[in-house]
């Protein structure tokens, strides 16, 4: 038996509160964990490494800075 394949379609397009629905569904996690009230720009220098690995071109750096600073924020709260 095959599955029906997801085509696009005006009336699949997310309609216009999706994005601030979306956006304020990945702030909550962050609010309610309280990940930014020690240090509330703990995420500049995990940034800025993520932009040199970007742009030096090591992917592997790249997929290992973000996750590995989140997790050991999330241990910790």
């Amino acid at each position: 038996m095959s599955r029906p394949t997801p085509t696009a379609s005006p009336r699949n397009e997310p309609g216009p509160g999706f994005a601030p629905l979306l956006r304020q569904g990945l702030i909550d996690p962050v609010d309610l964990l309280g990940l930014r009230s020690g240090e509330p720009n703990h995420v500049d220098d995990t940034h800025d490494a993520l932009v040199r690995a970007v742009v030096s071109g090591d992917a592997e750096s790249a997929a290992r800075i973000e996750p590995e600073t989140t997790l050991t924020r999330l241990r910790t709260a």
